[in-house]
């Protein structure tokens, strides 16, 4: 019987090229493998469960857009975070009703490794509190990329926050293209308007029904979207009109935002009632 002889290797292509191809056919077969466990796991109604699965894709992200060579080239804008004098926005201070000098608290939902949100504003001592569940793995990323970020972001879940902060604590909450990655972004949005003080703010912003966009893989599991002046939340099993779960708590105004090219998104803008059922 004669034995069958191994292809050669092509001449021009080196030992490395051909390692780096494999890696890549393994790594999207490993990806194609996580989506269709999720899709399994949909199927089942286990959401927290695609979830926390989808945490995996969410990592990537971030190692992806911190290298250095993303960091230098910063098209996606991360720079700007590490700056500890980063400048407060104006759509943001706008909301902000406070005497100058008076302290600021900033609730960050979803923050990520590097909170978006400055720090910076004359005639106030501003304190961001940025929160994501996934703080103790991003820690890991910062030190390994040796980032030092001006603050570092606290292992909460958004589901959560009452656990960790008093009701009526902050001037305003924010949150940019998070929600969508939590498994229930309603609890959150509840959570949220709680943790601000009465008459005070909560700012979101998200991508346009980002889960269709993504084809519901990983943690894209919900749609943002506001339709006759309504701010609407829905996934493929359950769908939120945001206006309605917040009657008597609080008021909601939305509006689409197109500041980043190719990504329509909506911004919702809530502010908490100051009656006495916030006491």
């Amino acid at each position: 019987m004669q034995s069958k002889k191994l292809a050669s290797i092509p001449k021009g292509i080196s030992m490395s090229e051909i390692l780096n191809s494999l890696h890549r056919v393994y790594s999207r077969m490993r990806m194609r493998e996580h989506e269709m466990r999720s899709v399994l796991m949909l199927k089942l109604g286990l959401q927290k469960q695609v979830w926390s699965h989808g945490l995996f894709d969410e990592l990537q992200y971030w190692e992806r857009v911190l290298s250095p060579e993303a960091l230098k080239a910063n098209t996606d804008g991360y720079l700007e975070r590490l700056d500890p004098q980063q400048k407060l926005e104006e759509r943001f201070t706008e909301l902000i009703n406070v005497p100058t000098g008076a302290p600021v608290s900033i609730l960050d939902v979803g923050a990520g490794p590097i909170t978006s949100m400055g720090k910076v504003w004359d005639g106030h001592s501003v304190t961001v509190v940025p929160i994501d569940p996934l703080a103790e793995r991003y820690r890991e990323l910062l030190d390994k990329m040796h980032l030092t970020p001006p603050v570092y972001t606290v292992n909460v879940e958004g589901e959560k926050i009452g656990e960790h902060y008093p009701a009526n604590s902050f001037e305003l909450a924010h949150s940019r293209n998070a929600l969508d990655h939590c498994y229930d972004p309603m609890v959150v949005i509840q959570q949220m308007v709680d943790s601000v003080k009465p008459a005070c703010f909560v700012y979101l912003w998200h991508v346009k029904n980002v889960a269709d966009m993504e084809q519901h893989k990983g943690l894209h599991q919900w749609n943002f979207d506001h339709v006759n002046g309504k701010f609407m939340v829905s996934s493929e099993q359950k769908s939120y009109c945001v206006n309605d779960e917040l009657a008597g708590k609080a008021t909601v105004k939305c509006h689409d935002d197109f500041s980043s090219p190719g990504f329509p998104a909506v911004v919702a803008v809530i502010q908490k009632s100051s009656g006495p059922a916030n006491a």
